[in-house]
């Protein structure tokens, strides 16, 4: 798990978001840098 995915997840998580919620940010998130072709870091 990469540094960035875990800081989203921790700021995700205390807002009490379900978890199908938190994967959908996630994916969407990675979809975007795929589409941009560069990493989010």
């Amino acid at each position: 798990m990469t540094v960035l995915r875990e800081r989203m997840l921790a700021a995700m998580q205390p807002r009490g978001l379900a978890g199908k919620t938190q994967d959908a940010s996630l994916r969407a998130f990675r979809q975007l840098a795929a589409y941009y072709g560069k990493s989010p870091d």
